[in-house]
């Protein structure tokens, strides 16, 4: 009977579970605060929210209380704003690109602050386009070269290249110090190796992996299931300068008893030898939700999954929030504190919801 007993045991041990489910918790259930992207300056978190004018809102508490700081961008007539990402190396001076909409032109802009976020003045124009086709959701990056790059979702290079109704996400650069200097041409950072399959990259976010390395992760379609959004990644081994299209993969796609579900809206963050990723997904309930559909429109909870035992094997599914049906834009930043601390939006009067766990 002993020998029974401790056989079953051992094999309890086998098949348990290596990593114990993570438990996230409210900060701030409903605050105002910044959203999706979140940088460290000056001893404070600092991100942002884009409505009439883009403004900056901070936290000196971990992310329990917020405040606006100040505004990167004013309202200006006829000129919609979205899609804020900040970027500062931990000090004073703080970067801030976003897209402006007026009429049938698109513009990403960048901002730059010199005293932690409280007063702005317009840096630069990264790219424009007065064609009406869709250039946007800017995400700020310091490469190990000494560059600053801006990324960001691209209509317009995939028409120019003959594949119309693409969307890719292209590049610009400049040495980190060249403020207000004009950015370097822009490359495509993803797409498919074959350009001519469909394409609907965007939202991206980026992280260094080992030397000169580093991945992209956004969202996207399958080609062979386009009404549905799924997770890739693809990889540079230059610092950003040329991007390897052979290496992008479709790393996370929801699917349910044949169903495919929605994966969408990632934010990567790399905390020591793994990577995390957090992103909205319907694979919660019963139906997938159109993926045309706009976010308040959509059903979503927020996850995370994050790599294991390299940064090619992805495992370890989490539940960030399900307290709602509908959410958008989970930032994710680690501090040195050693918390993870996500804002999410609640696409409800303007409130978001601040959660934690420890890393």
């Amino acid at each position: 009977m002993k020998s029974l007993l401790l056989i079953l045991a051992l094999a309890a041990a086998l098949i348990a579970p290596t990593h114990a489910q993570a438990e996230w918790a409210n900060k701030n259930p409903s605050t105002s605060a910044a959203v999706r992207s979140i940088t460290l300056s000056n001893g404070q978190m600092v991100g942002g929210r884009t409505r009439r004018q883009v403004e900056v809102w901070a936290s000196g508490d971990g992310g329990a209380n917020w405040k606006q700081i100040g505004t990167a961008a004013p309202s200006k007539p006829g000129v919609v704003y979205g899609d804020g990402s900040f970027l500062s190396d931990g000090g004073r001076e703080v970067y801030c690109a976003f897209r402006e909409h007026e009429g049938k032109e698109w513009r990403v802009i960048v901002c730059r602050s010199k005293d932690g976020g409280v007063t702005w003045a317009e840096d630069s124009v990264v790219a424009r386009t007065t064609s009406g086709r869709f250039i946007g959701a800017p995400e700020l990056w310091f490469s190990r070269n000494g560059d600053i790059q801006c990324y960001y979702d691209d209509e317009e290079t995939p028409a120019k290249a003959g594949h119309p109704g693409s969307q890719w996400i292209s590049m610009a650069s400049r040495p980190r110090r060249a403020n207000g200097k004009a950015w370097r041409a822009s490359v495509v950072a993803s797409r498919p190796l074959d350009e001519k399959r469909l394409s609907r990259d965007g939202m991206a976010t980026v992280c260094n992996l080992s030397g000169k390395e580093m991945m992209l992760v956004c969202e996207g379609v399958d080609p062979d299931k386009p009404d549905v959004n799924c997770l890739f990644s693809i990889r540079s081994y230059n610092n950003g300068k040329t991007w390897d299209y052979a290496s992008r993969r479709k790393f996370w796609a929801p699917v349910k008893s044949g169903v495919a579900f929605n994966a969408y809206c990632p934010t990567v963050v790399r905390i020591g030898d793994s990577l995390h990723v957090i992103f909205c997904t319907d694979d919660d309930f019963p139906a997938p939700s159109l993926d045309s559909a706009p976010p308040g429109k959509r059903n979503a909870h927020i996850k995370l999954i994050r790599t294991l035992d390299s940064f090619d094997t992805w495992g370890e599914l989490e539940t960030v929030d399900a307290s709602r049906e509908t959410m958008y834009t989970p930032g994710l930043i680690a501090l040195p504190s050693h918390e993870l601390i996500s804002t999410i939006d609640l696409l409800s009067g303007g409130k978001q919801t601040v959660k934690f766990r420890k890393h």
